[in-house]
């Protein structure tokens, strides 16, 4: 955060330059994200350990997974409205 402040403070991009670059790193992040969850699901999947005693962690763990999941989730969709509402000001 702090070199893209100073970034912004010490050189001023045109608006197209901005949303270029913004646009390239918001397509970065979400590839990084999809290989981070692919990997870790190689991970888990190849883990006997993991995978045999899956059966053993019951209904109370999925239900903490799901609600986990379904609450990150609406986060995510209450911050996007409320950046969004702001006219991408956040």
């Amino acid at each position: 955060m702090l070199v893209g402040y100073a970034f912004r403070r010490f050189y001023k991009m045109s608006d197209t330059a901005e949303k270029r670059l913004v646009d390239g790193i918001g397509s970065f992040l979400k590839l990084t994200i999809w290989l981070l969850l692919f990997v870790l699901g190689v991970q888990v999947g190849s883990d006997e350990h993991i995978m045999s005693s899956l059966h053993t962690l019951g209904l109370e763990a999925l239900v903490i997974g799901l609600l986990a999941t379904f609450g990150s989730c609406i986060g995510a969709w209450l911050l996007w409205r409320y950046v969004s509402r702001k006219g991408g000001q956040a």
